[in-house]
C-alpha cells in the first residue's frame, strides 16, 4: 500500500517538464558518467544497462577516491553526471558536481526527501519520496520509476535513433549466439 501511495504521489514531486528537462539534458551528451553508494548502486547499474543498449557511451564511477578520481578524468564539456543520493549526501557527491561544473558537464540527480538538501545543486534535480518512514526500511520502486521515466523520454525524444540501436542489438545478439 505504502508503495502504491509513494508512485501515485510521484508526478506531484516530479513533473513531465522536469522528467523531459533531466532526460533532454542526458540525450545530447558525449558520455554519461554514472554514480552511486549503496543500494542506489542497482539503479545505477540499471541505468549503465539501459543507457548503453540505446547506443550511449557510460562510465560507471565505482570504488574509492583514487578509482573515482581516474574515472572521472576525461569528464568534460559534452559530457554528463547522473547521480544518486537517498539516505544523505555521499561523501564523493561534493567533488563529482564540483568537477562537472568545472569542466562544463551537466549533472543530473535522482533522490529522495535529501535531494534539496544536497550541496553543491545539479543542474537537474529529480527528487521524491520513498515508500516507508525515514527510519524504515525504503524501497528503490519510486526512484527506478523515475529511471524508467528518464529512459522513456530520451527514447521518445529520438525514436528513430532509439529504436535503429535497438535493432542493431538485436542483430548483434543474434550474430553472438550463431543465429
Amino acid at each position: 500500500q505504502q508503495e502504491i501511495e509513494a508512485l501515485t504521489r510521484l508526478p506531484s514531486y516530479v513533473g513531465e517538464e522536469r522528467l523531459a528537462a533531466a532526460a533532454a539534458a542526458l540525450s545530447d551528451r558525449r558520455r554519461i558518467f554514472i554514480f552511486a553508494r549503496g543500494n542506489a548502486e542497482t539503479l545505477a547499474v540499471l541505468m549503465n544497462r539501459r543507457l548503453r543498449r540505446m547506443a550511449f557511451e557510460t562510465v560507471l564511477v565505482t570504488g574509492d577516491s583514487r578509482d573515482i578520481a581516474e574515472q572521472i578524468l576525461t569528464m568534460g564539456p559534452g559530457d554528463a553526471l547522473l547521480a544518486f543520493a537517498f539516505r544523505r549526501q555521499p561523501r564523493p557527491y561534493t567533488p563529482l558536481i564540483e568537477r562537472a561544473r568545472k569542466v562544463g558537464a551537466v549533472s543530473v540527480v535522482v533522490s529522495g526527501t535529501v535531494g534539496p538538501s544536497l550541496t553543491p545543486k545539479a543542474d537537474h534535480l529529480l527528487a521524491a519520496p520513498r515508500a516507508g518512514g525515514s527510519d524504515a526500511f525504503q524501497t528503490l520502486t519510486v526512484p527506478m520509476a523515475i529511471c524508467n521515466g528518464l529512459i522513456l523520454s530520451m527514447a521518445q525524444s529520438d525514436e528513430v535513433r532509439s529504436l535503429s540501436n535497438l535493432e542493431q542489438l538485436g542483430e548483434l545478439i543474434g550474430e553472438l549466439e550463431g543465429r
